[in-house]
C-alpha cells in the first residue's frame, strides 16, 4: 500500500508547464522498444523492470530542484506502480501522468502517435 495517495497531473497541465519552460523531471518507465514509437523530449528512461535496481538513481533525480516530477508510461498503469514502489522507498513528490503518453498525445500534441 502506498505511503501516500498517488498524485496525478492532467495532460493539459503538463503541457502548460512544459510550454512555460518550467523545470520538469520526466521519468519514462516504458520498455526500451516503446521509445521508438513515441516519447516526450527530455525524458529520462528507466524501465519499470529496472526501477528496483536503480532506486538510487531515481532518488538523486527526485531530490533535484524540479518544479514538477512526472512519471509516465503508455496509459498510466506502470507509472502508478513505479510511484507506489518509489514512495515505499521514501521517495516523495512524484506525480503520475493521468492516462499516460496516449492521453497526452490525444489532448495536447498530435505529433505524438498513440499506440
Amino acid at each position: 500500500m502506498p505511503s501516500e495517495p498517488i498524485a496525478e497531473i492532467q495532460p493539459l497541465e503538463l503541457f502548460s508547464a512544459l510550454k512555460a519552460k518550467q523545470q520538469v523531471l520526466l521519468l519514462d518507465v516504458r520498455e526500451s522498444e516503446e521509445l521508438q514509437l513515441a516519447n516526450l523530449p527530455g525524458s529520462i528512461h528507466i524501465p519499470l523492470g529496472e526501477i528496483h535496481a536503480r532506486v538510487d538513481d531515481v532518488r538523486r533525480l527526485a531530490s533535484s530542484d524540479y518544479a514538477l516530477k512526472v512519471v509516465y508510461c503508455r496509459v498510466g498503469v506502470r507509472s502508478e506502480l513505479a510511484i507506489e514502489f518509489l514512495q515505499a522507498e521514501g521517495i516523495q513528490g512524484l506525480v503520475n501522468l493521468r492516462g499516460g503518453l496516449n492521453a497526452y498525445a490525444a489532448e495536447t500534441d498530435s505529433r505524438i502517435t498513440p499506440y
